[in-house]
């Protein structure tokens, strides 16, 4: 029987060693702590927090961009922490990423034809032959005409090049597509033209997602599951309609008191937290979010939380 799970994170940890002050000491920065998720085969599995949590770096190793220092990344069964790049190189075609600024992620210097082909042919996807009739197909998913292909990115705008990301990232087939931030960068009219093309790929190639946002309302839409982040680590996970009706950890219940409420006159209560996100480089003892808590108790700066179960979702709260 076929595993349902398509990738498992297990205890993931990633550290950066960085050079800082006027002396240049060394530091470490703590990306990700201890991270464990899993994303089932179909599911569109969300990862929301703050800017600098660890969303992104979490994104990277899942498809072994990044290698972590502890911990295991399975990829539908097979174990891929520490396998050579000569082995792991059949797997990229399963596994694709599509990065949050379509500006920077595109060679300048290429054709389209050449940005959205070359994986087709390192992979076997498509020849020579029928490389230009394979990337026509591609582009006409995405809502492109076939002549984009002889064009540069600069000639596009900013959702045209974000187009044409996904399209480099689906060409190959994947099973499993990372989308880190894929809308950031972009104008409020073309983020819904994105989302509802990301939404059209996910059901006709039933593909699974890993989909890295700040913004709530994008990640309640898609996803069915979420994790929510916060100083590298997670602080609560569970089916997406109940953590985001239902929050339970306090900074989940911050993050999500920042939606805007969609009705005309009516006004949510906003929770404000105090102070700034600790430095990653020194995270403080305890529960990481004990500092700008508005409930810590004492055990909160001395013990960490362990991820419990908590009213239908697993929470990493002392006093949840």
């Amino acid at each position: 029987m076929k595993d349902e799970t398509i990738l498992r994170l297990e205890g993931i940890h990633k550290r950066f060693r960085t050079k800082r002050g006027f002396l240049e000491r060394r530091a470490v920065v703590h990306a990700v702590s201890g991270v464990s998720i899993e994303i089932s085969r179909g599911d569109s599995f969300g990862l929301v927090g703050e800017s600098g949590c660890g969303k992104t770096t979490l994104g990277r190793v899942a498809i072994r961009l990044l290698r972590p220092e502890e911990g295991r990344v399975v990829f539908d069964g097979t174990d891929i922490t520490h396998i050579p790049e000569r082995e792991l190189r059949p797997l990229r075609r399963r596994m694709q990423i599509v990065f949050q600024d379509p500006f920077s992620s595109l060679n300048p210097r290429m054709r389209v034809e050449r940005i959205v082909g070359e994986g087709m042919l390192l992979h076997g996807v498509a020849t020579r032959r029928t490389l230009r009739d394979e990337v026509a197909r591609i582009l006409s998913l995405v809502g492109l005409p076939p002549d984009s292909m002889d064009r540069y990115p600069h000639e596009f705008s900013g959702g045209q090049r974000q187009r044409i990301s996904i399209a480099r990232a689906i060409a190959v087939n994947p099973d499993f597509l990372v989308a880190d931030e894929p809308l950031s960068a972009l104008d409020v009219s073309v983020q819904a033209q994105i989302l509802t093309l990301l939404m059209e790929v996910r059901e006709r190639m039933k593909m699974s997602f890993l989909f890295i946002s700040h913004d709530l309302r994008v990640v309640n839409l898609f996803c069915n599951r979420v994790a929510v982040m916060y100083l590298g680590k997670v602080v609560e996970t569970g089916d997406c309609q109940l953590v985001f009706r239902d929050p339970r950890h306090p900074y989940t219940k911050a993050l999500i008191s920042a939606v805007p409420v969609p009705v005309p006159g009516r006004k949510g209560k906003r929770i404000v937290l105090a102070g700034d996100p600790p430095s990653p480089v020194s995270p403080p003892p305890g529960c990481a979010f004990h500092t700008r808590c508005p409930i810590a108790e004492d055990i909160c700066s001395r013990v960490v939380p362990e991820l419990r179960e908590v009213g239908g979702r697993l929470v990493s709260c002392h006093l949840a």
